[in-house]
C-alpha cells in the first residue's frame, strides 16, 4: 500500500534539525522537501560533476538505495517511517559515496560472474572408469548460459517465470558474492567520507549496529560462510567488535583505503576464497542442478562457434589479475542486490522502499514552489494607542 501521509512525530532528527535551524515535531510535505533538498546539496558537494536524481520510490520495483549505473538515488521510506530523519540522510550520502567510488553495479555482477565460473571450472564430478567434467561442463551442456542473457533478466527484458533453473543458480552465486563484495565496499567508502559528513552515517550504524552484536555474541554468525563472512568483516573494521577471523585474514585497511575496486577485489576473493567457494557449490546443490553432463565431447564442439569465451584472468589461490584497460564490462546496467540470510537483522539494517503514492509527491513538490513572508505593520487607528499587526502571506511561484 503506497504511502499518503507519514503522520509520525517521534524523530531522531538532531543534526537535521541543526541544518534548517528550526525545530522539526512532526514529518510533513515541507519536511520532506527540506530533507530532498538537503540529500541534493550533499549531491552537488559529494558528486558536483554527475547529475544525480534524487527521489521517493514511487512504485513497488524500487528496490535499492542507488542505481550506480544510472546515478539515480531514492529516499527510504523504511527509515522515514521509524521517525530517522538522520539515518536516512546518512544512507544517501553512503550512496552518494557510491556512485562516487564505486564500481557500476553491472561492472560488479559481471565479475562475480566470472568469478562464480572460475569455481565450476574448479569443480569436478565423475570417476575414473567415465571420466571427470568441471561443473562448468556439465552446466553448459544442459543449458548454455551467459552473462548476457542474465543481463536481460535483471534489467526486466524477461518474465520471472521464464527464468531456469540454471539462471537461478546464477543470480543466487552472483548476489553472495556481490554481497561480499559491497560489505568490503562499504567499509572503505565510508571511511573515506569525510567528518562532517561521516557523522550521519555514524548515526545510524551506532542505531542499528547493537542488533548485530547481540546476535554475534548469541553465535549467529559463527558458521564460516560468505554472508557471515561479509557482516563480520563489515563490523570488525567499523569499529564494533573484534573479529579474530577476520583479524587474521584481513587486519589492516590502509590498503583498502589506498585502492580502487579493481585493485582490491583480486585481494579479496583470494583472502576468502573458501567461503566463495562453499557458496558457489552450495548454490549449485540447492538447486539440485545436474552433476552429469548430458552430451559426450568437449565443451566447444558442443557449443560450436556460439560458444562466447569465458575466459578470464580470475584464480582461487592466486588472486586476479585485471586492468580497467583490459576489462571492458557491458553497458547495460543491473540493479545492485543484497542477499537475506539473517531476516532478522536485515530487516532491522537494510532499508525497505515503500511507494509514496503520486498525490504526496505533488504536495512535496509545492513545497518548493512556496515563500511565507511574515510581516508586521503598526496601524494608527482612531484611538490613542497605536496597534501593532502581524501577518503572514503565502506566495505560490509556478514559474
Amino acid at each position: 500500500m503506497p504511502i499518503e501521509d507519514f503522520n509520525i512525530t517521534d524523530l531522531n532528527a538532531d543534526y537535521l534539525q541543526a541544518w534548517l535551524e528550526d525545530d522539526i515535531d512532526s514529518i510533513d510535505e515541507k519536511v520532506l522537501y527540506d530533507l530532498q533538498t538537503l540529500i541534493k546539496h550533499y549531491s552537488n558537494i559529494i558528486v558536483p560533476e554527475k547529475n544525480v536524481s534524487i527521489s521517493y520510490p514511487t512504485s513497488l520495483d524500487a528496490s535499492a538505495c542507488a542505481d550506480t549505473d544510472n546515478n539515480e538515488v531514492f529516499i527510504p521510506t523504511s527509515t522515514l517511517l521509524k521517525g530517522e530523519l538522520d539515518h536516512t540522510i546518512g544512507l544517501m550520502i553512503h550512496e552518494l559515496q557510491h556512485i562516487k567510488l564505486s564500481l557500476k553495479g553491472s561492472v560488479i555482477s559481471e565479475i562475480c560472474y566470472y568469478m562464480v565460473n572460475q569455481v565450476l571450472k574448479s569443480t569436478f564430478v565423475g570417476n575414473d572408469d567415465d571420466g571427470w567434467e568441471s561443473l562448468f561442463e556439465v552446466i553448459q551442456t544442459h543449458q548454455h548460459t551467459t552473462f548476457k542473457g542474465l543481463r536481460e533478466i535483471y534489467s526486466g527484458e524477461r518474465e520471472d517465470s521464464d527464468i531456469s533453473q540454471v539462471e537461478q543458480f546464477y543470480l543466487t552465486a552472483i548476489k553472495g558474492l556481490s554481497m561480499l563484495l559491497n560489505c568490503v565496499e562499504d567499509v572503505r567508502i565510508d571511511n573515506l567520507t569525510q567528518p562532517n559528513l561521516k557523522k550521519y552515517i555514524d548515526k545510524g550504524d551506532n542505531l542499528h549496529a547493537p542488533v548485530f552484536i547481540e546476535k554475534y555474541n548469541k553465535g549467529d554468525f559463527d558458521e564460516r560462510n560468505i554472508e557471515n563472512t561479509g557482516y563480520k568483516f563489515l563490523f570488525h573494521h567499523k569499529g564494533f567488535l573484534k573479529d579474530d577471523y577476520i583479524d587474521m585474514k584481513y587486519p589492516n585497511l590502509d590498503e583498502l583505503l589506498e585502492s580502487q575496486p579493481l585493485q582490491y577485489i583480486p585481494i579479496i576473493f583470494d583472502k576468502f576464497k573458501d567461503e566463495i567457494t562453499k557458496h558457489v557449490r552450495d548454490c549449485y546443490k540447492d538447486f539440485q542442478l545436474p552433476d552429469k553432463g548430458d552430451i559426450s565431447g568437449n565443451l566447444d564442439e558442443v557449443l560450436g562457434s556460439e560458444h562466447e569465451s569465458e575466459d578470464s584472468d580470475y584464480n582461487l589461490s592466486q588472486g586476479i589479475q585485471i586492468s580497467e584497460e583490459e576489462y571492458n564490462p557491458s553497458e547495460k546496467s543491473l540493479e545492485e542486490t543484497r542477499p537475506m540470510s539473517v531476516k532478522e537483522f536485515i530487516e532491522n539494517y537494510t532499508p525497505d522502499f515503500v511507494p509514496i503514492t503520486s498525490t504526496l509527491v505533488d504536495r512535496i513538490d509545492v513545497m518548493g514552489k512556496i515563500k511565507i513572508h511574515t510581516t508586521e505593520e503598526e496601524f494608527e487607528p482612531n484611538s490613542d494607542e497605536n496597534s501593532i499587526d502581524t501577518y503572514s502571506c503565502v506566495i505560490y511561484d509556478d514559474c
